[in-house]
C-alpha cells in the first residue's frame, strides 16, 4: 500500500469538490450570504438618512420612512438568516454523510497490510470525531467566514465611499490590528493540527481497549490501561490547553487594539463634524460601518481557529481516502474461465509478510491443486498454513511467483471475479451485530428461506437457532456474542454452504467444536463439497486424514505430500506432528 505522507497538501480541494457534489444547496446558502450580508450593510446607510433627514432636518416624514425602511429590511434580514440557517445545516449534514460513506467505501478496500498500518481505533477516530469536525465547520463557522468576508469588503469600500479620508487613516491604523494576528495565527495553526492528532491517539486507545475488554480484565490489567490512556488524555488536554491560552491571548489582543483604533477614529470624526466637513449622519453610517467590519475582522479570528481545526481534521481524513490499497483490480482485467473449475496452482512464489520482510513464509513455493481436489496443509505453527490461504484468496500478494486459478493469474483478474470464485472461512469467523438470518444472508442476499434453513441444517446449527426466543431473528451481538466459538465456526460453514464457490478455503474449521461436531462437519465437508475443490488447513489431524492429498510445510516448502496412510508408513514429519497429539 501507498500510505500518503503526514503532510497531505489538498484538504482545501478535497473540501471545494464537497461542495461542487451539493451543488444546490451550496448556491441557496451562498445566496441567503449575499442577502443577509447586503441588508446588514444597508442598516447604516438607513441610520444615516434618519439623523440628517429626519432627525437633524426635524421632519417627521422623512423619519418615518426611514423607521419603515428599518422594518423591511429587518423582515428580509429574517427571512435571509432562516434560510441561511436551513441551507448551511443541510450543506453540513451532506457534507458529513458524503465523507463519511467516502471512508467507509475506501476502509472496505483495504487488505490486510492496510490494516497494519492504521490502527482501527485511528480509523474510527478519524470516521467520527473527525468528521464531526468537518461537519460542524461546514455547517455553521464556514457559513460565518463567507458572512463575514462579505461583511468585512462590503463595509471597506463603503467606508471608502462615505469617507475617503477616515478611511485611509483608520487603514493605517488596521496594521496594528493585523500584525499581531498573523504572528500568532501560525502557531495557532500548528498547536490545532497537534491537538487533534493527540486527541485521536486517546481515542484510539479507547477503541483497543473496548475491542480486547476480556484479555484485559483476565489479566488485571484495568489500571495499567486506565493509567496510559490517562497519560495520552494528559498530553492531549495540555496540547489544548496551549492553544486555549493562545486563542486567548490573541482575542485579547485584537479586542483591545480594534477598540483602541475605533476610538482613534472616533475622535478624527468627530473633529471633521465639528469642523463641518461631514455630517452627523455620515459620521454615524462610518462609524456603523467601521463597527462592521471590525466585528467581521474579528469574527474571521474567531473563525480561523476552527477553519484550522477543520483543515486538520480533513487533512487525516484526506490521507485515507488518497490511500492505494495494496491489493486491487488491475486497470486491464483478464477473464477468468467460465465456469471455473477451481483449479489452483502456486508456480514459483515467494512471500514474506511487509511488516516482517526479513523473514522468508515462502521460498519458492510450487503446488497444483486439481478440481474437485481435497487437500490438507499442516506444518508447525508459524509455518505459513494462513498466508498460503490468504494468497489463494489474493488478500496477499506474493513478492515473486505466481497464483493461478485455472491457469490465470489472479493478480490479472478483477478482485470480484477471484472472490465470486472463492469462499474463505478464516480462523475466526466474524460475526456481525445483526440478526443471525442477516448474517447468513451475507454471502448471497439473494437466498430463499428454504435456502437459508437448508444451509443451517447442513452446518449443525439450525436446531439451535430454532431454540432461541426469536429464532433466525435472534441478534448475534457484537463480535457474535451471544454464540459460542463452535456455533460462530458452524455459521460460518453455513455461509460456505450458500456461497456454492467452486474453491473452498478452511483455516482450522474444527477449532472450536466438540468431537462429535467435528465429525459431522468433517463428513458433510466430504459430501457437500464433493464437487469443490477444498484447501483445508489444520492443526489436528483428525479433521483431514479423509483428504485427497495432505501437504507437509515446512521452512516455507511443501516437504511431505500424500495420503495420510502414505505419509505415516513414511515415517518423516507429518508421523512425528501426528504422534506428538496422540502423546
Amino acid at each position: 500500500m501507498n500510505k500518503p505522507s503526514s503532510a497531505v497538501k489538498q484538504p482545501a480541494l478535497r473540501f471545494s469538490a464537497l461542495l461542487r457534489e451539493n451543488l444546490p444547496v451550496t448556491l441557496i446558502a451562498f445566496f441567503a450570504l449575499i442577502v443577509t450580508s447586503a441588508v446588514t450593510l444597508s442598516v447604516p446607510a438607513v441610520f444615516s438618512a434618519l439623523i440628517d433627514r429626519g432627525l437633524t432636518a426635524g421632519s417627521q416624514s422623512a423619519a418615518d420612512q426611514a423607521f419603515a425602511a428599518l422594518a423591511g429590511l429587518a423582515v428580509l434580514l429574517a427571512t435571509g438568516t432562516a434560510g441561511r440557517y436551513y441551507a448551511v445545516s443541510a450543506l453540513g449534514e451532506k457534507i458529513y454523510r458524503s465523507v463519511r460513506k467516502k471512508f467507509f467505501d475506501k476502509i472496505l478496500t483495504f487488505s490486510p497490510r492496510d490494516l497494519e498500518i492504521y490502527a482501527s481505533g485511528d480509523l474510527l477516530s478519524r470516521f467520527g470525531a473527525d468528521a464531526e469536525t468537518v461537519r460542524n465547520f461546514s455547517g455553521a463557522s464556514l457559513s460565518v467566514a463567507v458572512r463575514n468576508v462579505f461583511l468585512l469588503c462590503g463595509g471597506a469600500g463603503a467606508m471608502l465611499w462615505t469617507a475617503p479620508k477616515l478611511t485611509l487613516f483608520t487603514a493605517c491604523v488596521i496594521p496594528l490590528v493585523l500584525a499581531p494576528v498573523f504572528l500568532l495565527s501560525k502557531r495557532l495553526k500548528k498547536l490545532t493540527a497537534q491537538t487533534v492528532t493527540l486527541s485521536a491517539k486517546a481515542d484510539s486507545k479507547i477503541g483497543e481497549s473496548l475491542a480486547n475488554l476480556q484479555t484485559l480484565q483476565s489479566f488485571g490489567a484495568e489500571t495499567r490501561e486506565s493509567a496510559k490512556h490517562a497519560a495520552l488524555s494528559e498530553v492531549a488536554q495540555q496540547s489544548a490547553i496551549q492553544r486555549f491560552r493562545l486563542r486567548a491571548l490573541l482575542t485579547f489582543i485584537v479586542i483591545l487594539f480594534v477598540f483602541c483604533a475605533i476610538t482613534l477614529v472616533l475622535r478624527a470624526g468627530a473633529v471633521s463634524v465639528l469642523a463641518e466637513r461631514m455630517s452627523p449622519g455620515d459620521l454615524a453610517r462610518f462609524v456603523l460601518y467601521a463597527v462592521f467590519t471590525a466585528g467581521a475582522a474579528s469574527a474571521l479570528t474567531e473563525v480561523s481557529s476552527e477553519a484550522q481545526k477543520a483543515n486538520a481534521a480533513l487533512q487525516r481524513i484526506s490521507e485515507i481516502l488518497q490511500v492505494t490499497p495494496e491489493i486491487a483490480s488491475p486497470e486491464n482485467v483478464t477473464k477468468p474461465v467460465t465456469p471455473a473449475r477451481g483449479e489452483i496452482t502456486l508456480a514459483g512464489v515467494r512471500f514474506a509478510y511487509p511488516a516482517r520482510p526479513e523473514v522468508t513464509i515462502f521460498h519458492d513455493l510450487n503446488l497444483t491443486i486439481k478440481a474437485g481436489e481435497k487437500v490438507a496443509i499442516i506444518g508447525t505453527s508459524g509455518g505459513g498454513k494462513t498466508a498460503l490461504l490468504q494468497l489463494i484468496a489474493r488478500f496477499r500478494d506474493p513478492q515473486a511467483g505466481r497464483v493461478l486459478l485455472d491457469g490465470v493469474n489472479i493478480a490479472e483478474m478483477s478482485l470480484a471475479d477471484v472472490r465470486n470464485a472463492i469462499a474463505y472461512m478464516p480462523q475466526k469467523p466474524e460475526i456481525f451485530n445483526d440478526t443471525i438470518y442477516e448474517n447468513l444472508l451475507l454471502v448471497s442476499p439473494n437466498a430463499t428461506e428454504t435456502q437459508i434453513y437448508h444451509a443451517a441444517k447442513r452446518a449443525e446449527l439450525h436446531d439451535f437457532i430454532m431454540s432461541l426466543p426469536e429464532q433466525y431473528q435472534t441478534l448475534a451481538g457484537e463480535d457474535g456474542r451471544v454464540l459460542s466459538g463452535g456455533q460462530k465456526q458452524r455459521l460460518a460453514f453455513a455461509r460456505m454452504i450458500l456461497k456454492d464457490a467452486p474453491v473452498i478455503l478452511l483455516d482450522e474449521p474444527s477449532a472450536a467444536l466438540d468431537t462429535e461436531t467435528e465429525t459431522k462437519i468433517t463428513q458433510a465437508v466430504q459430501e457437500i463439497f464433493r464437487d469443490k475443490t477444498v484447501i483445508t488447513v489444520a492443526h489436528r489431524l483428525a479433521t483431514v486424514r479423509n483428504a485427497d492429498r495432505i501437504c507437509v510445510l515446512d521452512q516455507g516448502v511443501i516437504a511431505e505430500e500424500g495420503t495420510h496412510e502414505a505419509l505415516w508408513r513414511k515415517n518423516g514429519l507429518y508421523r512425528a506432528l501426528a504422534e506428538q497429539q496422540s502423546v
